[in-house]
């Protein structure tokens, strides 16, 4: 009886373990101390510029026009349903010093731009540094100039704001 009682608290704690809001399917932490999870996944991931033969398919018309040399670079899929997936990606400027902007951009079935919200901004430039997180839920946080933002990303890929519960 011992032995269950054991087997069953080990599997009870495994599984409130396990259990966690704090699931994160993507996040750029503001840097702490020596550690720049910006700067890292910016400039240190071999992550290749999109081919300008698809740019059609990732890019609003607003940043395939845009006169500024803009790159970008697909960080993959990091949720996926049957009405929508989500991707990250990352836009870098051609401004003075790092300009780097990371997006997360929701597709339909037919791939399709359904929304768009930017995640994480480094622009030197303008001295503006922005950091976020989306959790498993889809709810996505971001700390922008002291400002919090909280979102959600629908069931059919919109990107919502929602009031923040306190967490944070």
């Amino acid at each position: 009886m011992k032995n269950i009682l054991k087997t069953l608290s080990v599997f009870l704690i495994l599984l409130t373990a396990c259990i966690s809001g704090d699931k994160k399917l993507f996040w750029i932490a503001e840097p702490s101390g020596h550690e720049n999870d910006f700067l890292y996944m910016a400039e240190s991931t071999n992550v290749p510029e999109l081919p300008p033969d698809s740019l059609t398919f990732y890019l609003t018309s607003a940043e395939i026009l845009s006169g500024e040399k803009l790159t970008f670079k697909n960080f993959g899929t990091i949720y996926k349903n049957r009405a929508f997936r989500l991707l990250v990606l990352l836009e870098e400027g051609s401004g003075a010093g790092r300009d780097y902007t990371f997006i997360l951009r929701t597709y339909d079935k037919n791939f399709k731009i359904i929304d768009s919200y930017e995640l994480a901004a480094w622009q030197e430039e303008e001295n503006r540094f922005c950091f976020g997180s989306i959790d498993a839920e889809l709810t996505i946080k971001r700390i922008c100039e002291g400002t919090t933002d909280v979102r959600r990303i629908t069931n059919e890929g919109r990107i919502i704001a929602i009031s923040d519960h306190g967490s944070d």
